[in-house]
């Protein structure tokens, strides 16, 4: 009734992976059909295709192996620096950043660990032979990779409105447009990394080691039995005929959605038991699926915290916020 949600102007944007399939011919000769292309939305690509991951579709098995990147000269990955309170983050810029975090003044958000090479995910490829990558059907097993992942909320101040409170409960709500909501892949959940404090969470950080001539991902392509250098990089790429120095850089995969989002303020007693925060959920979820006459599948909620700058202790959110489906 108060148009706040949802907002029809959202438009999701989406990665793809493009699949080549190659076999040897009874001559000898190398030969590869057409690649496969399939799309996914971004916010789902992150993971299913990111590099170490099989990606199971047409009756084979894709092992994504490599990122596009852009050119060593010209990088589409970006020096983010992330808030180790709060869930702001933003692009570095020597000539206008923040000196501390704008949301949660933490001194800490300068620091050179706060600093991320970060790449929005477009395009994945994967190259493999066509007998190896053929998956029968009696093969129920199907092998996925776990990540580190982290969904954070950065709403700007400047944009709420409608904000009330009940303040001897602790409890209330606010109207805050313009809401980044920002999921991150940081890496292989199962493989050693670096422990990093990011929005108000320890994370685990491995990252993915990528070639910058070709995008090659060196942790999908090892496979820890002495391969060959040459095989860590896509064919064409110009490391393997020695005319560039080798050279990787280590990055993390993102999503961004800029949406409208009601954030509810919760008592801190109702983060302390899990169970009481997933019955709150269900009832604000039911609520709307009452309000609205029917699932309401273009809403989702997810936790966040924010620090008191004013006192001690953290501000504990739900969000509700609009999403593409």
């Amino acid at each position: 009734q108060l148009g706040l949600l949802p907002n029809y102007t959202l438009v999701e944007d989406s990665a793809r992976l493009i699949a080549t399939l190659w076999s040897k011919t009874d001559d000898g000769e190398y030969h590869s059909d057409k690649p496969y292309e399939y799309d996914r939305s971004a916010s789902l690509a992150i993971r299913e295709f990111a590099p170490g991951n099989y990606f199971y579709a047409g009756g084979h098995r894709h092992l994504i192996d490599t990122l596009e990147i852009g050119s060593a000269t010209e990088p589409l990955y970006e020096k983010w620096s992330l808030c180790p309170d709060c869930g702001f983050g933003e692009i570095v810029d020597s000539d206008r950043n923040h000196p501390h975090c704008p949301r949660c003044g933490c001194s800490a958000f300068r620091d050179v660990g706060a600093h991320h090479w970060m790449l929005k995910l477009k395009t994945a490829r994967s190259s493999a032979a066509e007998e190896s990558a053929r998956v029968f059907d009696q093969t129920d097993d199907r092998q996925l990779e776990r990540y580190d992942m982290l969904k954070s909320v950065d709403v700007d101040p400047a944009n709420v409105s409608g904000a009330w409170q009940l303040v001897d409960r602790g409890f209330g709500a606010e109207f805050a447009p313009q809401s980044d909501i920002r999921t991150i892949n940081f890496g292989f959940a199962e493989r050693k990394g670096d422990q990093i404090e990011i929005a108000g969470e320890a994370r685990h950080v491995t990252g993915f080691v990528v070639c910058v001539h070709c995008g090659a991902a060196r942790d999908a392509r090892d496979d820890n039995k002495g391969a060959k250098p040459g095989a860590l990089h896509e064919g064409w790429c110009r490391v393997r005929s020695g005319a560039v120095a080798e050279r990787w850089e280590k990055i993390v995969l993102y999503h961004q959605l800029t949406t409208d989002a009601v954030r509810v303020l919760v008592p801190v007693s109702m983060f302390e038991i899990d169970e009481r925060l997933t019955s709150f959920k269900a009832a604000l979820l039911l609520g709307l699926r009452r309000d609205f006459g029917g699932d309401p599948d273009h809403l989702d909620v997810m936790r966040s915290e924010l620090p008191n700058r004013t006192g001690q202790g953290r501000y504990r959110f739900l969000v509700l916020y609009d999403k593409v489906t």
